[in-house]
Order: C-alpha cells, then sequence, then structure tokens
C-alpha cells in the first residue's frame, strides 16, 4: 500500500532555510508525521545565484548520524528523511553549494541553513486511515477485530468498529502532527500497539548553533593558539573546516575548526579564547558565517609580530639574504591573509646606483613567493648611495602544519655599507601578521 508522504517545504532566505505553507509561503509550525520511514519528504527550490554550484541538502540529527541528497536535479531537491537518522530530538537541515575543487572533492561556498526541526516520538498509533499509515492500520484491525472504518472526526480522531459491533474512537490530541499521542478505548482488556511514530515540528531556534551530541576533550596546548581536543567519535561526516565551535570551560569560548581528523580536531582560539587542561561542556557546532556571539572583529583572529626598533645587517655580501633582526612569526594551521610592512634602507658611500630586495620566506636566508617579495631601485644618483623605502606585501597561504615565516633582505651592490629595517621612528614598525581567511 502507498505512503502518503507529508512535505516540508523549506525556503532559502539569506544564510537560513525557513520551514514554510506552499500556499501562503509564510513560516509555519504544522511539520507533519512520520509514521512510516521516508513518510516526511523535504523540499527546496535552489536559489538563482546558487546555481552555479553543485547543490545538496543535509539532514544531521543530535546524535551525530546524517543523510545526505544526490544533487539537485532542475534546481529542485527532495529528499526523504530516514527514521534511523533524524529521530528523535532536533536536526539541522542544511542546504550546501559546493565547488569542485579536484576529483571526488568539493569546497562548501555557499550554506543556508534550518535549525529549528524537532523529531518527538509517540509509542502509540494516533490515526487508522491505510493511506497514511499502512502499517499502524493493519496492526490495528488486527488487534480490535476491525471490519469498518469511519471516516475521520474532529480533529483526527477515527471511529473502528470490531466484529461485534463494539466501538473503539481512537482520538489524536494536538493538530498537524505538532505533538501526538493516542488514546486507544477498548471494551475487551487493554490492548497496546507498539508501533513508533514520529511528529515533527518547528520551533524558533534562530541562534545559528547545533548542538554535538558526542564530546571532546582536551589534548595539548603546544601551539597555541591553536589547541587540539580529541573526539568521542569520528566527526568528519558532520564537522569541517572551516566551521566555527562554541563550548564552556567556565565561560563560553569560540573556536574556528582549522583540521579535523577521525580521533582529533583542531581549533584557533584568536587572541582571546584559550582551550585549557578541564572538562569541555556543552560543545556546539556551526556552519554559519556569523552565528550568535561569534565574534568577527579581524584583530581577533590575527597573529603578528610589531618591531619598532631600528635593525640592521652591516657589511652585507651582495646577492645574500639576511633575516635582520630575526624578524620571523610563527603561523598556525589554516587558511590565512599573510601581509607585511616595513621601512627598509641600503646605504653606500661610494657608489651612485643600486637595489635592497625584501622577502617574506619560510627559511630565514632564501628568497619566498613573488607575492610577497618586493624590490627598490636607485641609479644614476650623485655621490653616496641611500635608498629608503616602504613596503607593504600580502598574499593568501594555507597550512597544513605550523609554519614560521621570516622577514629578509638582501643588497644587490658589492661593498654596501648596510641593509636596515628602520622601524616606528623612521616611518613605521616592522610588521608581520596572518589574519584568518575563514572569517
Amino acid at each position: 500500500m502507498p505512503i502518503l508522504r507529508k512535505t516540508i517545504n523549506l525556503a532559502v532566505s539569506g544564510n537560513t532555510l525557513i520551514p514554510t505553507d506552499s500556499v501562503t509561503m509564510l513560516s509555519t509550525t504544522d511539520a507533519g508525521v512520520q509514521g512510516e520511514n521516508q513518510a516526511v519528504m523535504l523540499h527546496v527550490a535552489v536559489p538563482v545565484d546558487w546555481q552555479t554550484l553543485t547543490v545538496r541538502l543535509r539532514v544531521i540529527s543530535e546524535s551525530g548520524s546524517y543523510d545526505e541528497s544526490v544533487d539537485a536535479v532542475a534546481n529542485v531537491i527532495d529528499m526523504p528523511i530516514k527514521q534511523g537518522v533524524a529521530v528523535p530530538g532536533h536536526i539541522t537541515v542544511s542546504l550546501l553549494g559546493l565547488q569542485l575543487i579536484s576529483a571526488g572533492n568539493y569546497a562548501i561556498r555557499k550554506t543556508a541553513d534550518c535549525k529549528s526541526l524537532v523529531i518527538k516520538e509517540s509509542k502509540i498509533p494516533i490515526d487508522a486511515i491505510p493511506l497514511l499509515y499502512p502499517q499502524v492500520f493493519e496492526a490495528l484491525k488486527s488487534e480490535v477485530q476491525t471490519q469498518t472504518v469511519h471516516t475521520i472526526t474532529g480533529s483526527g480522531g477515527a471511529l473502528v468498529t470490531r466484529v461485534d459491533n463494539q466501538t473503539v474512537n481512537v482520538n489524536v490530541t494536538g493538530t498537524g502532527g505538532d505533538m501526538l499521542q493516542a488514546n486507544y478505548a477498548n471494551g475487551t482488556g487493554s490492548a497496546n500497539i507498539n508501533k513508533v511514530d514520529h511528529a515533527m515540528s518547528a520551533d524558533n531556534a534562530v541562534s545559528g548553533w547545533n548542538s554535538l551530541a558526542q564530546t571532546l576533550t582536551f589534548l595539548s596546548a603546544a601551539d597555541a593558539p591553536t589547541f587540539t581536543a580529541t573526539t568521542s567519535a569520528d566527526l568528519r561526516g558532520i564537522i569541517s573546516v572551516p566551521m566555527k565551535i562554541k563550548l564552556n570551560q567556565t565561560t563560553d569560548k569560540y573556536f574556528i575548526v582549522t583540521a579535523i581528523s577521525a580521533t582529533t580536531i583542531t581549533l584557533y582560539g584568536g587572541t582571546d579564547y584559550i582551550l585549557v587542561s578541564a572538562p569541555v561542556n556543552n560543545v556546539f557546532y556551526s556552519l554559519v558565517k556569523a552565528p550568535f556571539g561569534f565574534p568577527l572583529d579581524p584583530n581577533k583572529w590575527t597573529v603578528s609580530t610589531v618591531n619598532t626598533d631600528v635593525l640592521s645587517q652591516l657589511t652585507p655580501a651582495i646577492n645574500q639574504w639576511y633575516n635582520v633582526g630575526s624578524v620571523s612569526l610563527s603561523v598556525p594551521i589554516g587558511a590565512w591573509k599573510l601581509k607585511y610592512s616595513a621601512t627598509v634602507q641600503i646605504v653606500h658611500t661610494g657608489t651612485t646606483s643600486g637595489t635592497i630586495l625584501t622577502t617574506l620566506s619560510n627559511t630565514n636566508n632564501t628568497k619566498g613567493a613573488e607575492e610577497l617579495s618586493s624590490g627598490s631601485q636607485v641609479m644614476g644618483a650623485s655621490g653616496g648611495l641611500s635608498i629608503v623605502a616602504s613596503i607593504d606585501k600580502s598574499n593568501y597561504i594555507n597550512l597544513s602544519s605550523k609554519t614560521a615565516y621570516y622577514l629578509n633582505l638582501q643588497s644587490q651592490i658589492a661593498g654596501a655599507d648596510g641593509i636596515y629595517f628602520l622601524g616606528s621612528a623612521y616611518g613605521g614598525a616592522t610588521i608581520i601578521s596572518a589574519t584568518c581567511a575563514y572569517l
């Protein structure tokens, strides 16, 4: 016997999926019932500005189990909810816009989330309509030896007549499947049909945070401000880089996920949040850009080194890189906007032309990437030579391990008197900074 499915329409509004009535398109809490596996369908139309991406729908339960749809077809997704995935408790429904990076590998470019759906469980059948509950109806018919099912009355009750002409009234409390409960009042002793039904309702949760059922345990702060924690289960099907984490260790703390494996999660705490060797409570995760309470000030998610002194390398060899003043910055795991700014100088009392080069490199005596390298040159001067230049360069990087970056200088004049970072007294401090690119 076919299942009469209940469809929950979801509409995209910014970064949010909103359950809507298919006629009025207004928000509704009538999310239907799930008397049979896959009896509740999720329906969403892909927005126009998503249609260049691969779009899928993902359902995640409180327990961490999840199910994901196939790719959208004709810019529409219809996805049944499976009982084994979404029962019971809160679920998160996420629309994911994916971009293919390499064979089988995708990057998330857009998300829209619905965190207001709840699965509730009732162990008694609520309605004996054969099309809606074929298995429930058959069990109920056998239990009371029914031959006739009368029409539904009131808010969903049904009259079932037994062969001895005694009538059983099956009543439903609540409306639309919000909270489901039934009474089976028979005349021949108790009868209880052990059929599990599920009611799904929408609440008003809009914080952007999803509760994580699994636990985290502090592992290491060796690479602070990046921290590691062990996980009680493999979370890679739920959490990925660069989601956000909220947890409590006496106070609420916020982190950005920068790496994850089957047993370990790596978290960046910015300038304000430190994971310590103490119990980790009330863990939440978020797919959205700005979940409630999460600070988005880039300065809070930046590592930097600032040196205001005059730093020098006297009588430098020609074409040799020097890490003058040992200016460097350790950059944690993850994606970053790496930047440096400095006022540099080269002095030579016996020549009239020359060049000074600057680079940010992951070694202290070589040139780094072209995007992080610069040069200044003077030709045709009279008398001695002094070149002063202000340098400001930046580039995006992605690191799989903590890496040191060194700010190096090079003279391209034989016999130069010195090369310098001039510091704040001559224009500006020497600065290297890395701002998290996941914001």
